[in-house]
């Protein structure tokens, strides 16, 4: 086999994840066909075939240089033909930051839902125009909208925590036994551990590349225990595990 294609995709992140997605698609088909029509079930499913799929990606334009090439070319980044940024800045910036904040807005009360959609059409907004303006190209660092991003995320995880003392449904719970207070809480925990890491993140690449390359392992760690609480209510029915169902509100 191909050196390459071995570097390219034979790393154990990409095999970890991979794995996981395989388990998930099979609890997910194990599910009574109501929950799997249920949110709070396909989303945490497709929040692991997305990071899949763009990680793939990614290691495909490692292995195919031209592809690579090329992509940044009609990008307009013919400077750095070796990066391949741009495939983070759309599927993990952007779509799953929006993934994300649907399935958190899924859980909290109407009236917070609310501030959730305009967070969500803030950040689309000032996504376009940023990039449409040429503030940040898609090809190279964007820590503006990382900042947006992840300013957004973290207020839905405040307002969901924030459930827990102004809610009978939650008040009434176990937050130890709802799959959503894992999901939320390492949702939380990683976009605060990775934030001065992203923001900074050309610095990073230019200046302390070691450094960068301790840090991303660190984000790579952090993503897998993320992607894994996503698996937990796929598996949790198959599994016996004892979970709650989420606040009759939910």
């Amino acid at each position: 086999m191909d050196d390459r294609f071995i570097h390219a995709f034979g790393n154990w992140y990409l095999i970890s994840i991979d794995l996981i997605l395989v388990i998930g698609i099979v609890y997910f088909l194990k599910l009574h066909k109501d929950k799997r029509a249920n949110i709070h079930y396909w989303l945490p499913l497709l929040l692991l075939i997305i990071p899949v799929f763009y990680e793939n990606l990614a290691a495909y334009t490692n292995f195919n240089f031209e592809f690579k090439k090329n992509v940044n070319a009609l990008l307009g980044n013919t400077e750095h033909p070796r990066y391949n940024v741009w495939v983070y800045n759309i599927f993990n910036q952007q779509i799953v930051t929006l993934l994300i904040l649907f399935l958190v807005k899924s859980y909290l009360p109407i009236r917070n839902k609310r501030i959730i959609r305009w967070l969500i059409s803030f950040f689309i907004v000032m996504s376009v125009f940023i990039v449409a303006f040429e503030l940040e190209p898609i090809y190279d660092s964007q820590p503006l909208i990382f900042s947006i991003s992840a300013g957004a995320i973290l207020i839905s995880c405040g307002l969901y925590f924030m459930s827990f003392i102004t809610e009978d449904g939650y008040l009434e719970s176990n937050p130890l036994r709802l799959a959503s207070f894992w999901q939320v809480t390492f949702i939380l925990f990683y976009h605060s551990a990775i934030f001065l890491k992203t923001i900074s993140q050309k610095y990073l690449w230019t200046e302390l590349n070691d450094f960068g390359r301790s840090l991303e392992f660190i984000n790579i760690s952090l993503w897998i225990v993320l992607m894994i609480t996503m698996l937990l209510p796929l598996a949790a029915p198959s599994l016996k595990l004892n979970f709650e169902n989420e606040p009759s509100h939910v």
